[in-house]
């Protein structure tokens, strides 16, 4: 079965009660929960995702970081270690094209 990318923004919508896409976050999560279909993700992802929720309340940012924790043990999550090789290629994509509004992450 192919697996499906998890981005930050599924991540933040999935947590983030107040977020616009919050039930439709959980109801895709539920879906592939139900289907036991592998979810990819990266730690630059998470690394924005924790990013996000830094400025928020104690317990928002306490929860989000326990969600990347639960995340790294879960069975039917893959996350791919960042790396310097990586790091290097999104920047080179990055610099290549100043006409999109891409973030780093989203060149890795």
């Amino acid at each position: 079965m192919k697996p499906v990318f998890a981005d930050t923004g599924f991540w933040i919508a999935l947590l983030h009660k107040k977020e616009r896409w919050h039930q439709q976050a959980i109801k895709i999560s539920q879906n592939l929960q139900s289907q036991k279909k592998k979810i990819v993700t990266s730690e630059m992802v998470l690394t924005e995702f924790l990013n996000f929720f830094s400025k928020f309340d104690t317990l928002l940012r306490q929860e989000a970081g326990l969600t990347v924790q639960r995340m790294q043990s879960h069975p039917n999550v893959i996350i791919i270690a960042a790396n310097n090789q990586q790091f290097t290629k999104a920047l080179e994509l990055y610099l290549k094209r100043p006409d999109k509004g891409w973030s780093l992450t989203d060149c890795s």
